[in-house]
């Protein structure tokens, strides 16, 4: 429940007064360590050992699958120039690798209660490497924040509002900063449409035979 709070509550629903855009400050991300230092007191109370009141032996059936932990077979085209992944990329030689298979995941799903696990493995396996990369507000882990924010501002309750206005600050942000990355700007164009910068993108796009796209 404190997690859920801390992740719903946002002080501004002005874009422009939101992380990244907003001044740095201490409190920037104090939502994603939150949900940090719950894996620890998980792994510490341990609520699903068989004595446990909370013990349901049906729940390591709603855990997302493993991700890939090398190997570029599933991601798109597109995505490949841009992050510096090949058939050699694994999370220890590049940082976003994990970020983008966690993407990629739910790239194409509804965030649903019964998908609510698939889009919570970004959390689960954000790695340390590319957090530091989010505090820095490195453009290309922000493009995949953008990402995951774009299919959870339609989700659960506690994150939406959330994910809504920081969704088109990060949108606004690498507009305005990164205007010369022009695959990043190409990229950027499907979390915009979600956020209703522009209209909604196609079912398909990042999979489509545009130029610059496959």
């Amino acid at each position: 429940m404190l997690g859920c709070t801390t992740c719903s509550i946002i002080e501004t629903l002005n874009p422009e007064e939101a992380w990244p855009l907003a001044p740095p400050a201490e409190e920037d991300l104090d939502w994603l360590r939150v949900s940090e230092l719950k894996k620890v007191v998980w792994e510490v109370a341990n609520p699903m050992r068989k004595e446990s009141a909370f013990y349901d032996p049906d729940l390591p059936k709603m855990s997302p699958p493993g991700l890939p932990i090398s190997g570029i077979d599933n991601i798109p085209t597109a995505f490949l120039p841009l992050f510096e992944l090949d058939s050699s990329s694994t999370s220890r030689n590049n940082p976003y690798y994990t970020a983008v298979q966690c993407v990629v995941l739910i790239l194409f799903l509804p965030c649903s209660r019964a998908n609510l696990m698939k889009f919570l493995s970004y959390l689960r396996y954000m790695e340390p490497a590319f957090k530091h990369l989010l505090e820095q507000r490195d453009s290309r882990a922000l493009l995949l924040m953008a990402y995951w924010y774009s299919k959870l501002r339609y989700g659960t309750w506690w994150i939406a509002r959330r994910a809504a206005v920081e969704c088109q600050a990060i949108c606004i942000y690498l507009e305005r900063y990164h205007a010369d990355e022009a695959l990043l700007q190409q990229l950027l164009q499907y979390p915009k449409a979600f956020c209703e910068m522009e209209s909604h993108p196609g079912s398909s796009s990042l999979y489509s035979k545009g130029p610059g796209i496959v």
